[in-house]
C-alpha cells in the first residue's frame, strides 16, 4: 500500500491551526485523512472542493489558508520544473518568456507620507465620504486632527500613507469630488506630526532652561519646529530678544505680519510671534501656542535674568 501524500509542515503554524487535514478524493488512501504530524484517522464529513490544480491534486476536507498556500507552492514548483532552464533564468532576470523586459520600479512607485488639510462641510457622513475617496486609491489614513470647526465646515488634517508618489494629484482631485470639500494644503513629510506629544516635549524642554534668556530662545526654537513655521520671534518691551528661522522682521508685530499668530507672556512683558506664509494658523494651533506661552510665563517668574 502506498504511503499517504502529506503536505509540508509549516513551522509555527500549529498554534493558529491545531488540526489541519488533506483529503485526497481519488488518492490511494480513499477516504482517509492525515493529520499534520502524519497520524491517520477516518475522514469526518469532508466536503472536497471541486477543481483541479496542476499535478492532479484536488479536493480538501478542512481547507485552511496554510494548506492552500502550501498547495499553491507545490503547484508552482511542478509548473516551473517543466519550463526549460534558459526560460527560468530569463524569468529570474526580470524578463518574460518572450524576452521583453518587465517595467522596473521607479521613484514614483515608492510610498510617500502626506499631510493633507481639508475643508469638509459640517454635515453627517461628509467625513466618511472623504475617507472613502482616500481609501479608494489604496491610501492609508494613519491620523486625523480636527484643527477648526465652524457652523458650516470643519478643517481636518489627515496623515496619509500614499502607495505611490504619482497619485498625489489624483488624491487631491478625488477628495474634492466630495460635494463641498476643498483641499487647503497637501505637503509631503518625513515623519507625521503629533500635536499632543510635540507640545509635551516642548514643555519638558522649557522646564530645563537655566534663565529667562535661554527660556525664550528655547520657546522660539521649539515652536518653529513644532508648527513648521518660517520663523518665530519673542519681542520684549519693544525689543527683539529671541528669534528662530530666517526673514524675521525688525519689529515682528501683528497685524503687520501676514499669516501669523501671537501669544502674550504678561509676566515679563513679552509677545511670542510665529509666521507661516500661505498656511494660516487654525484654532487648535492657536490654543496650543497660548498654552505654551502660559507655561513660559510661569517658568519665567521662577528664573533669573541671563
Amino acid at each position: 500500500m502506498n504511503s499517504p501524500r502529506l503536505l509540508p509542515r509549516i513551522p509555527g503554524d500549529d498554534e493558529k491551526h491545531p488540526f489541519e487535514v488533506k483529503h485526497l478524493e481519488d488518492g490511494p488512501c480513499g477516504n482517509q485523512v492525515t493529520h499534520m504530524h502524519g497520524i491517520e484517522r477516518p475522514a469526518q464529513q469532508t466536503q472536497p472542493l471541486r477543481g483541479r490544480c496542476p499535478g492532479g491534486s484536488r479536493g480538501f476536507g478542512v481547507h485552511s489558508r496554510s494548506v492552500r498556500d502550501a498547495t499553491v507552492s507545490d503547484c508552482r514548483r511542478r509548473i516551473m520544473s517543466a519550463v526549460p532552464s534558459s526560460a527560468r533564468r530569463a524569468l529570474r532576470g526580470g524578463r518574460t518568456l518572450s524576452g521583453v523586459q518587465q517595467p522596473q520600479r521607479s521613484e514614483t512607485d515608492a510610498e510617500i507620507h502626506l499631510v493633507v488639510r481639508v475643508w469638509i462641510p459640517d454635515r453627517p457622513g461628509a467625513l466618511g465620504l472623504v475617507a472613502s475617496r482616500i481609501g479608494a486609491l489604496g491610501a492609508d489614513i494613519v491620523g486625523l486632527d480636527v484643527l477648526e470647526r465652524t457652523e458650516a465646515a470643519a478643517v481636518d488634517e489627515f496623515a496619509i500613507v500614499l502607495p505611490r508618489g504619482d497619485l498625489e494629484v489624483l488624491l487631491v482631485r478625488e477628495i474634492e469630488q466630495v460635494d463641498g470639500a476643498s483641499v487647503e494644503e497637501c505637503r509631503e513629510v518625513r515623519e507625521f506630526p503629533d500635536a499632543r506629544t510635540d507640545a509635551l516635549v516642548s514643555a519638558e524642554r522649557l522646564c530645563t532652561a537655566p534663565d529667562r534668556a535661554a527660556l525664550l530662545q528655547e520657546l522660539a526654537d521649539d515652536l518653529r519646529a513644532e508648527f513648521e513655521a518660517d520663523w518665530t520671534a519673542v519681542v520684549r518691551s519693544g525689543r527683539l530678544v529671541a528669534r528662530s528661522g530666517t526673514g524675521v522682521p525688525e519689529k515682528p508685530e501683528l497685524p503687520a505680519v501676514p499669516d501669523a499668530a501671537s501669544a502674550v507672556i504678561p509676566g515679563i512683558d513679552a509677545t511670542l510671534v510665529a509666521s507661516r506664509a500661505g498656511r494660516p494658523f487654525r484654532v487648535r494651533e492657536v490654543r496650543q501656542l497660548l498654552a505654551l506661552a502660559r507655561i513660559t510665563d510661569l517658568l519665567a517668574a521662577r528664573l533669573p535674568e541671563a
